[in-house]
């Protein structure tokens, strides 16, 4: 089950960080995943919970059936959000936020439920015919 947290839930998080701690949390910016019924959202912020507008955001999608990683060179709108979509057979997103010694880094798995998985191994008998079924 995938749940949203608001901005101000976020928020709070840092607040947490320091009661326990003392201090605020050693980097100064964050990354977040968000799902709602359009997608997934990247949200960048800042220390105080800040959006982070227009940030270069470096991303490596990993699809679950192809071994390749894609990576594509992004910004946050003024709002620090990049909209991603629904992200379909995508099993991890890596997130580079900035790019300076100071940027963020931030590995998400999406990995979507699937209705079965396969064994490590299937045997199949020399010359019958076989079907192994696509699941999603």
């Amino acid at each position: 089950m995938r749940h949203e947290l608001s901005h101000a839930a976020i928020k709070s998080v840092y607040f947490v960080c320091w009661l326990i701690r003392g201090v605020m949390p050693l980097y100064s910016d964050e990354l977040h995943l968000r799902y709602s019924s359009a997608g997934y959202c990247l949200v960048a912020l800042g220390k105080a919970g800040e959006a982070r507008a227009f940030q270069p955001v470096s991303l490596q999608l990993r699809h679950m059936l192809v071994s390749d990683v894609q990576s594509v060179q992004c910004q946050t709108d003024k709002d620090g959000r990049l909209f991603l979509g629904e992200l379909t057979l995508i099993d991890s997103v890596t997130a580079k936020l900035g790019s300076s010694s100071q940027s963020v880094t931030r590995t998400f798995k999406i990995s979507p439920l699937l209705e079965g998985s396969y064994p490590d191994r299937i045997h199949i008998k020399k010359g019958s015919n076989t079907r192994i079924p696509y699941l999603v």
